[in-house]
């Protein structure tokens, strides 16, 4: 296949994936709504560079990283995670303008900080991966160089922590945990 460097080219692409690429926003997101701006936003930022992908795979992962770093943008900034006045980003600042915020719940502050402290950065985004976008253990074993049964077992004891907290709450908690990996913090 030839290279895709064409803006009309990356277009079509887009529309001729879109619903898969709508589910993966989705999975990044807390509404139909938001999914639905997180795609728009990531597709107009791609089509606003210049830019050359060797296949429609490769334009494909490149679209879906856009929206994921379009959701951590998102999420930092509804959850207005910054580094504290003296600059040390070690330090993050939670505020948020929502009553029902999981960092105000005391179970899910606990949760969150466990999951953080106990899984390495690594193991928190191979778990995001197999959660929001169904990738096999196999595969995310191979890609974080950690034995799959090793996933297997870490994810199994993630996902109990999960369980027992309602729906909404299980995906505000990915969106921080990946934002948090994403920054390789380790406590909030």
């Amino acid at each position: 296949m030839s290279e895709i460097k064409d803006k009309e080219e990356i277009a079509q692409i887009f529309v001729k994936n879109k619903k898969h690429l709508l589910h993966t926003a989705y999975t990044f997101s807390l509404t139909t709504d938001a999914a639905q701006d997180l795609l728009s936003d990531a597709i107009l930022a791609v089509l606003e560079r210049d830019l050359v992908f060797a296949s429609e795979k490769s334009c494909l992962c490149y679209i879906k990283t856009v929206i994921r770093n379009k959701a951590i943008n998102a999420a930092a900034r509804k959850y207005k995670i910054e580094p504290m006045e003296d600059g040390d980003m070690d330090a993050i600042a939670f505020q948020t303008f929502h009553a029902d915020s999981p960092i105000r719940d005391v179970e899910t502050h606990m949760v969150l900080q466990s999951l953080l402290q106990q899984y390495t950065a690594q193991t928190r985004e191979a778990f995001i991966l197999y959660l929001l976008d169904d990738i096999p253990i196999s595969v995310l074993a191979k890609q974080f160089h950690i034995k799959p049964a090793t996933l297997r077992r870490q994810f199994s004891r993630m996902q109990e922590r999960l369980r027992k907290l309602p729906e909404e709450t299980k995906k505000k908690i990915l969106l921080l945990l990946l934002v948090l990996s994403a920054m390789g913090k380790e406590t909030i």
